[in-house]
Formats: structure tokens, sequence, C-alpha cells
């Protein structure tokens, strides 16, 4: 199983899609929380695919079917597929704190491997923390790892979720 797979296997779907909201820049879906994930315009507009199929037909699929369109070629339709996930995770409410992100990843991720996937602004502040950084990102900028090494790097991490021992 990849690690996609292996989250989408911990999800309880047994709920309603409410909405579907695709921006510019952001997805959201409207499950049993709000699930965000990133649109990713410049690499939508390099598709010769149909961005999204069946557009007006979405809310009648079921979370896991939505869920599912994560594995999708269409960067659309992977973008609702991962909104949909992020909808879907089981969320302890009474552990919810607000904070920055980047505050966690330095504090947490000091002296130890980390992978982010993502090319945030902040990851010059990580690597000098971390014992090693791994940045997993889809246009890979220099001293970042392609899509295709994630699953492998992200299982290799301290403290992930997939590690197994």
């Amino acid at each position: 199983m990849n690690l996609l797979e292996d989250l989408i296997s911990t999800l309880d779907s047994d709920t309603v899609v409410r909405d579907i909201r695709q921006g510019v820049f952001h997805t959201a879906v409207l499950s049993r929380h709000c699930g965000l994930s990133a649109t990713l315009p410049m690499d939508a507009m390099r598709q010769d695919a149909a961005l999204v199929r069946e557009p007006g037909f979405l809310l009648s699929k079921s979370p896991w079917e939505l869920a599912g369109l994560a594995h999708s070629k269409s960067i659309l339709e992977a973008a609702i597929g991962m909104a949909t996930i992020n909808s879907l995770l089981t969320i302890d409410e009474g552990s919810v704190i607000e904070l920055n992100a980047a505050d966690l990843i330095l504090e947490k991720g000091e002296g130890r491997t980390v992978a982010i996937v993502g090319h945030f602004p902040f990851v010059p502040k990580v690597r000098e923390k971390a014992k090693a950084l791994w940045v997993i990102e889809k246009n890979p900028k220099e001293g970042d790892l392609p899509e295709s090494e994630g699953d492998q790097r992200i299982r290799q991490a301290d403290g992930t979720m997939w590690k197994s021992d």
C-alpha cells in the first residue's frame, strides 16, 4: 500500500458531503469538517484532460468516491480528493489549539529528520534546526526532492504515523 492508500483506509466516511468549493488557489470540501487543499492553478492549466469530470454531480458522490479522486491525474480532481480526505480526518477537538505550522515544525523538528510536503517560506529556518530535512515538491527547487520520492521519505522521517517499527 502507498501512503495515500494508508491514509484513506483510516477514514470514517459515514457522513455526507454537503458542499464543495474550488477557487483559484484553494479547494474546500465540507463533510464532517471543512477540509482544504491547494488547487495549484499553474499545474491545472497545463493539463490536457478534462479539469473536473461530472462537475454538476459531485455532491451526489459518496465521501469515499470523492476521496478516491486524490489519485486522479487531473490536478483539480486530485485537489477535491485531498480536501475530502482532510474533511474526514478524525479530530480530537478538545486538543485543538491555534498555532502557526512553521513554529510547530521548528519546535518538533529540532535535531530530527523532517519531511515537508511543499516548499514553504519557512523551509530555510527548518533546515538550520533539523538534523535532516527533505522537502518533497511537485515543482522542485534546488535542494528539494521530486514528489516521486515522497512516499519513501515521509516513512523515513522521525515521528510519522506511517513509520513501521
